[in-house]
């Protein structure tokens, strides 16, 4: 595959798994991008096409971490509402152990 095509299919798997929410495969991507880089790096020349490409994943790569940081945030803020909500959680099953569940 050459690299214009390398770095269009990443870009279009990057793509496709931050849409999706899919952080396994977020990262599996994440992964073969520095594989893929490391052997691209290589190669001297570059076409205007190839370049557009790495422009393109670039971008991409960008907007998923802007998107991971998003996710990020929004689980930090659910963590801390679970945990200022423990004390009444803990006072619930310590009543529902002393007086049964009525079941």
């Amino acid at each position: 595959m050459d690299k214009q095509a390398v770095l269009l299919d990443l870009c279009m798997r990057l793509e496709a798994a931050g849409q999706a929410d899919d952080w396994p495969e977020v990262s599996a991507v994440d992964h073969d991008i520095g594989d893929a880089m490391s052997r691209l790096h290589a190669e001297k020349t570059w076409t205007a096409a190839e370049h557009a490409a790495l422009i393109r994943l670039k971008l991409a790569h960008l907007a998923i971490r802007e998107r991971c940081a998003n996710a990020l945030a929004r689980l930090d803020g659910r963590m801390a509402d679970l945990r200022e909500q423990k004390p009444g959680w803990m006072a619930y099953a310590m009543n529902d152990r002393v007086h049964g569940s009525g079941a």
